[in-house]
């Protein structure tokens, strides 16, 4: 996700600065939408979805906002050296090894290249636990089976405190890239149909006022 203000203002974003950035997009559009997080991303969206009534959201591979004790333990047991340098505020590096459990090397390495540097107010966020309030959507918790990053114990944790049971999928941690992707999207588009079945238009998305851009 970008930070305002774009690279520049990277490493002073903060994770209300993400959320921030989804709200002001996500409030001009014409129905409420279904939103879709993976990883870090999925902090944002559990955050979002605490202030906005989407029509449904999907957290893949994600990180509980309660803290990811094993993650780290299982981190820090294949990556010490790269886990301890984003404690201190570094980017966490990946390998195509960390994301990818099925895909061709030469593919993996291509999409691992493009991945850039993180905020460590971000990161940092993964880390400390924080007690979120009820979501105002239905959620669907999607966890990889193959995940090397975050730990299963990790997406339980989430699922549970989020009152439902995650959906376990072929792949690597980056499902949405991995060689089984195509089965990862016909499951989750089979459960929006479920979820939000065809019927009167929605109201349009409420407007929100600006939130205050502050350094955490």
């Amino acid at each position: 996700m970008a930070a305002p203000g774009g690279q520049n203002d990277l490493r002073r974003a903060t994770l209300r600065d993400y959320v921030h950035d989804v709200l002001q997009v996500i409030t001009t559009l014409p129905q409420p939408p279904v939103v879709i997080a993976h990883s870090l991303g999925t902090l944002v969206a559990q955050r979002l979805l605490q202030r906005y009534p989407a029509r449904a959201g999907v957290l893949m591979t994600p990180i509980p906002a309660g803290g990811i004790p094993g993650t780290v333990v299982q981190g820090m047991r294949r990556k010490p050296v790269d886990f301890t340098k984003a404690v201190l505020g570094a980017t966490l590096r990946f390998s195509a090894d960390d994301l990818f459990s099925d895909l061709p090397p030469e593919v993996a390495r291509g999409y691992v290249s493009r991945i850039g540097r993180e905020s460590p107010w971000a990161q940092y966020a993964m880390l400390r636990p924080e007690r979120l309030g009820p979501l105002l959507c239905p959620v669907l918790v999607v966890g990889a089976e193959d995940d090397r990053l975050v730990a299963a114990a990790d997406v339980e944790r989430c699922a549970r405190a989020l009152g439902t049971q995650p959906l376990w999928v072929p792949g690597g941690h980056d499902v949405m890239l991995d060689g089984s992707w195509p089965d990862v999207l016909d499951t989750i588009l089979d459960w929006v149909d479920a979820t939000c079945p065809p019927g009167p238009p929605l109201s349009g998305a409420r407007e929100l006022p600006p939130l205050e851009v502050t350094v955490e």
